[in-house]
């Protein structure tokens, strides 16, 4: 694999290939013409339920996690010997709910929804941020708060996994 400073060139010019070519990004690896964004992997960005369907998938029922069996033998079997699909759950906690929500909002141009996060959890996202992680990303302008939303500037995309890893531990 290349260094860290090479694989930010890449994705530097890959960025700056998109834009010139009229594509704007909406989620840090995926970039699109207007009014053609996948709607399929927006549902998983945006938390919401998704059906799992044939071996292999994964479906999200809005509390849980699901996954099919990967072997299509022995997912047939169990269709048509059992009549049940053959899966086993991820129970989330609500902890795992909650990074999940900030995770995958702030892998997002849109960011996370605050009025949204505090109908689903209870709270507000400045609740379970680590508040000396998340006045540092504010002051320096890694995160952006405005329309009752928390996103990251354009820049900081490149870098969500570890802003993300600092704000909720």
């Amino acid at each position: 694999m290349p260094d860290n400073d090479t694989m930010a060139q890449f994705y530097r010019f890959g960025h700056e290939y998109f834009a010139e070519h009229n594509y704007r990004r909406y989620e840090i690896s995926s970039f699109a013409k207007d009014g053609a964004k996948s709607r399929h992997n927006i549902r998983y960005w945006t938390n919401v339920p998704y059906l799992a369907l044939g071996p292999g998938a994964h479906g999200y029922n809005g509390e849980h996690r699901y996954a099919l069996v990967s072997d299509t033998e022995a997912y047939v079997d169990s269709l048509l010997k059992k009549k049940q699909r053959p899966l086993t759950w991820d129970r989330l906690t609500d902890r795992d709910r909650v990074l999940e929500d900030v995770m995958l909002a702030l892998r997002t141009t849109e960011g996370l929804d605050i009025t949204r996060f505090r109908k689903r959890h209870g709270r507000s996202p400045e609740e379970v941020f680590v508040p000396s992680e998340y006045k540092k990303l504010i002051d320096s302008g890694h995160l952006l708060a405005e329309n009752r939303r928390l996103r990251l500037t354009e820049d900081s995309l490149a870098l969500a996994d570890e802003i993300i890893a600092r704000l909720v531990v």
